[in-house]
């Protein structure tokens, strides 16, 4: 399938410690944003996005393996892969990073998304806009939980992350299982999209219909003219007509 994929650093940041990884032969799309304020975040990154694909090329579904069941095992072994990479280095210690994912396996009308941490998969449908992940930080868990602090200036930092692989010593990957449209788009990105980027600005963008590379990089002007404090990534899978 055609796809669209971009990054860039930003104009705060002096690096880009994110990392994405496309294979259209297994429909596997990846990205992945290092944790900031961590050691080697671009190599925890790209540790995640390497693994997955390698681990779902390897590990097929098929009678002793639902596809939950070898995607969840996907993300699992990216997460050992950057903790035994974190302790053969004292510089790497405790690097981490978010993920999601898509994957399209057989049949192609059924996708699964998968993610830990915040960043995000969006589904753009029949001209609407629907997040199908929920962000992993330590505030929405403690409004989820209902043990918030009645004082605000008291609240968890609002990007504060409940769980990333390396950084966390043990993750809950959260899966979603999605059914297909033709004409159907599924849009992948990190933080630095959706901290400069609104909802409504997204929608905008992927109305005008353009080829998912131009719109991918539409995307990440935007996110530098909003002020580009992070790292972007964005990646775009339109679902093929015939897909079904």
């Amino acid at each position: 399938m055609e796809y669209g994929a971009a990054t860039d650093t930003g104009i705060v940041r002096e690096k880009n410690e994110d990392n994405y990884s496309v294979d259209t032969d297994l429909s596997v799309y990846t990205v992945a944003d290092g944790i900031g304020g961590h050691l080697a975040g671009e190599i925890a990154s790209y540790i995640a996005v390497r693994t997955i694909q390698e681990y779902l090329s390897a590990h097929n579904p098929n009678d002793h393996q639902t596809p939950q069941e070898t995607i969840l095992a996907s993300i699992i072994a990216a997460h050992e892969a950057i903790l035994a990479a974190a302790g053969g280095s004292d510089n790497n210690l405790r690097m981490g990073t978010t993920i999601v994912l898509l994957w399209i396996p057989s049949p192609p009308h059924t996708a699964w998304v998968a993610h830990v941490g915040d960043s995000r998969a969006y589904l753009y449908r029949h001209d609407r806009l629907r997040v199908l992940t929920q962000d992993h930080t330590l505030l929405l868990q403690a409004k989820r939980d209902g043990v918030l602090p009645e004082n605000p200036s008291l609240w968890p930092p609002r990007q504060a992350l409940s769980q990333a692989l390396g950084a966390s010593d043990r993750i809950e990957p959260e899966t979603h299982e999605l059914e297909l449209q033709p004409g159907d788009q599924i849009l992948l990105c990190t933080d630095g999209l959706t901290d400069m980027v609104s909802e409504k600005e997204i929608l905008a963008l992927l109305r005008r219909g353009e080829p998912p590379q131009k719109t991918c990089d539409e995307l990440i002007l935007t996110a530098i003219a909003n002020g580009g404090k992070d790292n972007i990534t964005a990646l775009l899978v339109p679902i093929d007509a015939d897909t079904n």
